[in-house]
C-alpha cells in the first residue's frame, strides 16, 4: 500500500514538473507576447508609482543608449523594464529546482528500498541454507 501511495506522489511529481515546464514555455513564447499586445487595455491596469518610475527610467537608458550606440545601456533598460517579472521568474524556477529535488529523493529513494529487498532475500536465502546445513548435523 505505502508503495502505491509512493508511485501515485511520484507520477504527480512528475506531471507537476513537465505542467510547470510547459507553462514556462507558453508564457514565454512569442504567441503570448503577442495575444498580450493584442489583448491588452491599459484603461484596466492599475499604475503604480514605482512601475512608472521603472518605465521612466527605462525609456531615459534607451534613449541614450540609442544615442550612444551603447548595446550595454540597452541591455540594462531592458533588464529595467522587465524587473517586475523577475521576481515571478524566481519563484517559477525555484517551484522547478524543489520539483527536480523530489524526483531526486524519489530516485534514491526506490534504489534503497531495492537494495533492501535484495539485501532481505539474500538474508532469508542464508538462513535457509544455515538451518538446511545444522538439520543434517
Amino acid at each position: 500500500m505505502t508503495d502505491k501511495e509512493w508511485e501515485e506522489r511520484q507520477k504527480t511529481r512528475q506531471l507537476e514538473m513537465e505542467a510547470v515546464s510547459k507553462a514556462l514555455a507558453v508564457l514565454s513564447g512569442d504567441d503570448a507576447h503577442d495575444l498580450f499586445t493584442r489583448t491588452f487595455n491599459p484603461a484596466l491596469l492599475q499604475v503604480d508609482r514605482q512601475d512608472s518610475r521603472r518605465a521612466r527610467a527605462s525609456q531615459l537608458l534607451s534613449s541614450v543608449a540609442k544615442r550612444l550606440n551603447n548595446p550595454k545601456l540597452s541591455n540594462l533598460a531592458y533588464r529595467v523594464r522587465l524587473d517586475a517579472f523577475t521576481r515571478v521568474k524566481k519563484a517559477i524556477d525555484d517551484m522547478v529546482a524543489q520539483l527536480k529535488e523530489k524526483a531526486d529523493e524519489i530516485k534514491h529513494k526506490d534504489f534503497c528500498t531495492d537494495e533492501f529487498n535484495t539485501n532481505q532475500l539474500q538474508t532469508e536465502k542464508k538462513e535457509r541454507e544455515k538451518k538446511r546445513f545444522d538439520c543434517k548435523d
